[in-house]
């Protein structure tokens, strides 16, 4: 054996190496989507279902932006 192969998932290692900000960026679309999809399935009227869904998206973001900020990284 001249050598062992590690065994290990592209997936596992793009998985491990997201910040907390990668997945902000992922999870602000989502609300706005189940909300626009609850608008228009449901019985609630759109304007309700993407407000909602816009808060939650906002809280999100105020959160990355003011609770927990990038600190470290380049200077201007």
């Amino acid at each position: 054996m001249m050598g062992q192969r590690k065994l290990g998932s592209r997936i596992a290692r793009w998985a491990t190496a997201l910040t907390y900000y990668d997945l902000v960026l992922v999870l602000l679309p989502i609300p706005l989507l189940v909300g626009l999809f609850a608008g228009v399935t449901l019985s609630i009227p759109l304007r309700v279902g993407v407000v909602a869904a816009a808060t939650l998206s906002a809280l999100i973001l105020a959160d990355a932006v003011f609770r927990n900020p990038p600190t470290g990284g380049r200077t201007a």
